[in-house]
């Protein structure tokens, strides 16, 4: 009996152990929790004037996404509509240079594991 209470220790501590070492990679969800602690989610203020900037016309209706890639790095998909690819490519350039630097160290600062890329819905107008 003793023997077996032995076995069954080691087993758990091999278990917990096992748990311990695999990785576990973020999702969505994670991305979005972590921007919004970092206070780098709520951002609808600052976008605004990049579409002007980007000449977004006041009919059309923009979703714009996040892509988190391993590293983490942040880039940003910007999708107008109707379709406008120079305005869509000219916004999420944009977006790149004014959020995406905060938005990736905001994510290394989290320390999530970031395995494979990520879309994550972030403002439609």
């Amino acid at each position: 009996m003793e023997n077996f209470k032995k076995l069954l220790r080691l087993a758990k501590n091999l278990e917990l152990k096992y748990i311990i070492a695999q990785k576990i990679s973020a999702q969505p969800g994670d991305i979005e929790m972590a921007l919004k602690a970092a206070g780098v989610w709520n951002l609808s203020n600052e976008v605004a004037p990049l579409l002007n900037a980007a000449k977004v016309s006041d009919t059309d209706s923009v979703e714009i996404i996040i892509n988190v890639k391993p590293g983490p790095n942040v880039s940003f998909t910007a999708l107008i509509n109707p379709s406008n690819p120079k305005v869509s490519q000219t916004l999420s350039l944009l977006l790149l240079k004014n959020f995406s630097k905060k938005m990736t160290d905001a994510l290394r600062a989290a320390n999530l594991d970031v395995t494979d890329v990520l879309t994550v819905k972030w403002l439609t107008f």
